[in-house]
């Protein structure tokens, strides 16, 4: 219900007569007792932003900020009485205090010009909506915490048309809100000021910086400086760059690429609008984010300013064909294997050992130690644990007791669901999480892993578009470190497929696909490289090994991965359809097992030939022949054989089959 402000009482014609009539001046009790006897329309006035309540005005601070710590006693012996709970500082008093604090000016200053509000003041009427002020207020005491800055901007007069407030939920996160001081509501202007207008109007030049901040700290330093409502997120042709007509403009963007892009935005508007228009180069050494606001030399930066290159006036980077280099290093973490950044999926039903597979890969990327006979390249990791945090522990213990981890490993882990998925997820939260561990330890991130991508998909669901937004949440994840986002995910639930489980989305960004395939010797194979070879596939197996016993004596144990030595290397398999490759594949697996001398007892660590029947029919079971017709797989079988003894990929002798070269090279 709507609570109706009437603002046009005034004094009576005999009351306002005397008042004018003084010879004295403004009569401060005079004023001070019109003041107090409309308080709520002199506060409302005064303060768009205020909320009124049955008893009191309340406000954010004398500047007039949303908020509730400044209060206006309405009611009672206190009534024009006012006190910020929230700033020490401000000591209260009457209104015509209020008034001083608010703009700023002397005791015979405020009295001339409240005097002209009792006496001659425009007072429109205006409606509040009380309640749902305050459920506003009260939500972005809520969701956004507490006040941390304010930004003013002003007509050409000094008057507020629209404040920026800054707000920090979190350490190391901020928000802003904006609020129309002339609608008296939150959100931007329709057409947005820019920063600093009277200082603009003064000079003939100014400095152009993406946000408040950095605009500030060069004022301060007595350098005219600006930017607009919104920063880098800004829709220019929302803003109102007029002021800067004919104007010299230098442009100083953060260094990151929404700064680069803005920059680029920026120059293209200001064209045929500032009479010139440069540049500020960020040092080589500059961390990410640098602006004006991180010197203490801003005067060095703005004697380098230069006219803007042709990479710096297009928002989308530019490379020449001419001076093209070749890129020779930097494609994997490990060979042939996992890219350096991007994105991947390591897949595969329950209980096929994905989750294991992917923290061993993890754990020797960590480490900077060969993996599967391929190099590794040394990097940060950090392994989002969704679900299962007592047995990821568990296995961390063993492997690092069986040195599968280093001591010095940069290997940190975030025991806890995250939502990837929404918009407003915890996107933000997981990169300021791995700049803290990269603060730490001081080496670039390689490795980003999310096991499950279903406990970090938040409220969404998988086999819809709303795919689309985790892979682009984990592509921006990568981008934010050049390294690779790895997802831990499953396939269809009893199905026979080798794709991923979900929506199409995921299949056509995801650069690398993992398939994780159970049995007591795993398989993992690469069914998708963008740039490397498909269908490359590592064995391993989990070995059980004992952590510790508990209270009652029981055995606590988890499971360590063995590569197993005999696997084929990447130039056995050029050459060969994804069949022949999965027939090799199972002929390699069948030939690992040890084989027991029946006469000793003992195992024979030569690897063993196996029957061609007893190679049939584990095809079979693997499915890589077909299981509804007994002629198709035969003659499916006769193929793959034939085709590989052709390609001098296996050896048969009197029965028994073997991949070449395997048993010494007897043959």
């Amino acid at each position: 219900m709507a609570n109706i402000l009437d603002f046009n009482n005034a004094l009576r014609e005999k009351e306002l007569a005397d008042f004018l009539s003084s010879d004295k001046g403004p009569d401060r009790d005079m004023i001070l007792s019109g003041l107090v006897k409309e308080v709520e329309q002199f506060a409302a006035w005064l303060f768009p932003a205020a909320v009124i309540t049955p008893r009191n005005v309340r406000v954010g601070n004398v500047h007039g900020s949303p908020g509730t710590s400044l209060v206006v006693e309405t009611k009672g012996d206190k009534r024009g009485l006012w006190k910020d709970f929230a700033d020490p500082s401000q000591k209260g008093g009457n209104l015509i205090d209020l008034y001083i604090a608010h703009h700023g000016v002397n005791f015979a200053q405020a009295l001339d010009e409240l005097a002209d509000w009792v006496g001659h003041g425009s007072r429109p009427e205006i409606s509040y909506s009380r309640e749902q002020a305050v459920r506003k207020l009260k939500k972005v005491e809520r969701d956004l915490g507490p006040q941390k800055g304010e930004w003013h901007y002003t007509d050409a007069d000094g008057d507020i048309i629209a404040t920026v407030y800054r707000f920090e939920p979190e350490p190391g996160q901020k928000e802003f809100l904006p609020w129309d001081a002339e609608k008296h509501r939150y959100g931007n202007p329709d057409i947005r000021p820019l920063y600093n207008l009277p200082g603009i109007l003064r000079g003939s030049s100014v400095v152009f910086c993406e946000g408040e901040k950095a605009a500030q700290a060069l004022i301060e330093r007595g350098i005219e400086a600006t930017c607009v409502m919104g920063g880098s997120n800004s829709p220019l042709e929302r803003s109102d760059l007029e002021p800067l007509k004919g104007k010299q403009v230098t442009i100083w963007p953060d260094n990151d690429d929404p700064g680069r892009k803005f920059g680029a935005a920026l120059a293209q508007a200001l064209k045929g609008v500032a009479a010139t228009i440069e540049f500020i180069d960020p040092p080589k050494d500059a961390p990410q984010g640098w602006d004006a606001a991180d010197t203490d030399t801003p005067e060095q930066y703005l004697g380098q300013a230069h006219e803007p290159t042709a990479e710096q006036m297009s928002p989308l980077p530019l490379e020449w064909a001419g001076e093209v280099e070749p890129v020779i290093d930097g494609f994997w973490l490990i060979d042939d294997w996992l890219p350096a950044n991007g994105i991947a999926a390591i897949y595969g039903h329950p209980g096929s050992g994905k989750s294991f597979f992917a923290l061993h890969m993890a754990a020797h990327i960590a480490s900077g130690r060969e993996w599967a006979g391929r190099h590794v390249e040394r990097g940060l990791v950090v392994y989002v644990v969704a679900e299962g945090a007592t047995g990821f522990r568990n296995r961390m213990h063993a492997m690092r007791e069986n040195g599968d981890i280093a001591p010095d490993a940069p290997l940190a882990y975030v025991a806890s669901p995250i939502d990837m998925q929404a918009e407003n997820g915890d996107t933000d939260a997981l990169i300021l999480t791995i700049q803290a561990a990269l603060d730490v330890k001081g080496i670039k991130p390689a490795l980003i892993v999310l096991d499950t991508l279903s406990k970090t998909f938040g409220g969404g669901k998988e086999n819809t578009d709303d795919m689309v937004g985790y892979v682009n949440n984990c592509q921006q994840v990568a981008s934010a470190f050049d390294c690779l986002t790895c997802v831990v995910h499953h396939r269809p639930k009893d199905s026979e497929s080798k794709d991923l489980r979900g929506h199409s989305s995921l299949r056509g960004n995801v650069d690398t696909t993992i398939l994780v395939e159970a049995g007591d010797i795993k398989t993992a194979t690469t069914l998708k490289q963008k740039d490397g070879e498909d269908n490359m596939q590592v064995r391993f197996r989990l070995d059980r090994t004992v952590i510790g016993h508990d209270r009652r004596g029981k055995e606590v144990s988890t499971c360590l991965v063995s590569i197993t030595e005999n696997h084929p290397k990447k130039d056995e398999m050029a050459g060969l359809s994804p069949k022949e490759v999965d027939a090799l594949m199972v002929l390699f697996d069948l030939c690992s097992d040890p084989e027991i001398d029946p006469e000793t007892g003992e195992i024979s660590t030569t690897p063993a030939a196996v029957s061609i029947n007893h190679w049939r029919d584990a095809l079979g079971q693997e499915g890589t022949l077909s299981r509804d017709n007994i002629e198709t797989a035969k003659k499916q079988f006769q193929r793959l054989r034939k085709a590989l003894q052709n390609k001098e990929k296996i050896t048969i002798e009197g029965g028994l089959v073997y991949p070449k070269g395997t048993l010494g090279d007897k043959q």
